[in-house]
């Protein structure tokens, strides 16, 4: 038989078990399946690292969003004057 305890570790279920008895034999199980309540997310929030912000504006933001021929720093002017938000937010 597997131990609950292996399902519990490995997978998004909380599993228990007790035993039915009739007399002094047992009978059957009773397995109760449960959903896993998620942990709540502790910690610090990612900080983005300076060396990939050109001019307060990341640089995957400058390379997805720069025209043909400009420069980084050129689209990261023109990127922080629109006030870019949804995926390519700008950075503060």
């Amino acid at each position: 038989m597997c131990d609950p305890s292996q399902i519990n570790a490995h997978s998004d279920l909380d599993v228990s078990y007790t035993q039915r008895k009739t007399g002094r034999v047992v009978t059957h199980f009773t397995f109760i399946f449960n959903p896993k309540t998620p942990k709540p997310v502790t910690g610090k929030k990612k900080s983005v690292p300076v060396g990939k912000l050109i001019l307060g504006v990341l640089k995957v933001d400058i390379e997805c969003l720069a025209r043909a021929g400009e420069s980084y720093e050129q689209a990261a002017q023109r990127i922080a004057g629109l006030g870019v938000t949804g995926h390519w937010v700008k950075a503060t």
